[in-house]
C-alpha cells in the first residue's frame, strides 16, 4: 500500500488504477476504486504483470462473484437520463462503452470504459521477445505513430544500457520523427473535420497529407514508419 496522490494530482487517477489492476499496489485513498484495465469477472489477488503471475498465454477461470461495473455521474444528479454509446459502435475505432448523462440537450457530464481489447504487450515484451524484437512490438502500440513508440523505446534501452547512438542515426531519427508528426497531426485535424461535417476540409487536410506520406515513402521505401528502429541506431 501506499498514499495515493490523486487528491492531490488528479490527472494521476487512470495510472493508479492501472497499477492497481496489473501489480496489485494499493493506493490508499484513491477516490475512484473501480476497474480499470481488467475485466470485472478477472479473479481477485490476480496480477497479470507482477512477476509471480501466472501464464500469461492462458486466460485465467472467470470468477463467479463479479461486481458489475458503476458508470458515475459526478456532476448530475438521479434525475439525469443517460444516453449509452457502446461498447460497440459503428464510428469507434475500437471497443469503448460511453454514458452521457443528460439534461434534455445539456450534456451534464459523461463517464466512459476502454480497455476492452488490452493486449498485453508488456508481458509479451518481457517473457517471449528479445531487445531487438521488441522494437517491432513497440512499433504496434499506435497504427499512426509507430516510429515514435519505437524510439521510446531503444532511447529507453540506450540509456540504461550506456549505448553511444551515432550522430548519424540520431539525424534519421528526427527526421523521421517530423514526418510522423506531420502526418499525425494531419490525419487527426482532417478526422475532427469529418466528424464535425465539414469534409471539404477532411479532404484538403488529406491532400497535404499525402505530401508527407510520400516522403515517408521516399526516405523509407513504405508509407508507414515501421521496423527501422533497432537498439544502438538504425535498421
Amino acid at each position: 500500500e501506499y498514499p495515493s496522490v490523486t487528491p492531490r494530482v488528479p490527472a494521476a487517477v487512470w495510472g493508479e488504477r492501472e497499477v492497481r489492476d496489473m501489480y496489485g499496489l494499493i493506493p490508499v485513498g484513491l477516490p475512484d476504486e473501480r476497474r480499470l484495465v481488467l475485466p470485472d469477472d478477472w479473479p481477485d489477488e490476480l496480477y497479470p504483470l507482477r512477476k509471480d503471475s501466472m501464464d500469461y498465454r492462458q486466460r485465467p477461470a472467470p470468477t463467479t462473484d463479479a461486481e458489475t461495473y458503476e458508470f458515475i455521474n459526478e456532476l448530475g444528479d438521479k434525475k439525469n437520463n443517460v444516453v449509452p454509446i457502446g461498447p460497440l459502435h459503428v464510428t469507434s475505432d475500437e471497443p469503448g462503452h460511453f454514458r452521457l448523462f443528460v439534461d434534455g440537450e445539456n450534456i451534464i457530464d459523461a463517464d466512459y470504459r476502454l480497455f476492452y481489447v488490452h493486449r498485453g504487450m508488456e508481458k509479451l515484451a518481457e517473457t517471449r521477445m528479445g531487445y531487438n524484437e521488441v522494437t517491432f512490438l513497440s512499433d504496434r502500440v499506435c497504427g499512426i505513430c509507430g516510429f515514435a513508440h519505437s524510439t521510446a523505446y531503444t532511447t529507453s534501452v540506450e540509456n540504461a544500457m550506456g549505448i553511444q547512438v551515432p550522430e548519424r542515426a540520431q539525424m534519421i531519427r528526427a527526421i523521421l520523427l517530423e514526418v510522423e508528426r506531420l502526418h499525425s497531426h494531419l490525419l487527426n485535424l482532417g478526422l475532427a473535420c469529418h466528424f464535425t461535417g465539414f469534409d471539404s476540409g477532411f479532404m484538403q487536410f488529406f491532400r497535404v497529407r499525402e505530401t508527407s506520406m510520400k516522403m515517408a515513402e521516399i526516405l523509407t521505401g513504405a508509407r508507414k514508419t515501421y521496423g527501422l528502429n533497432l537498439i544502438g541506431g538504425i535498421r
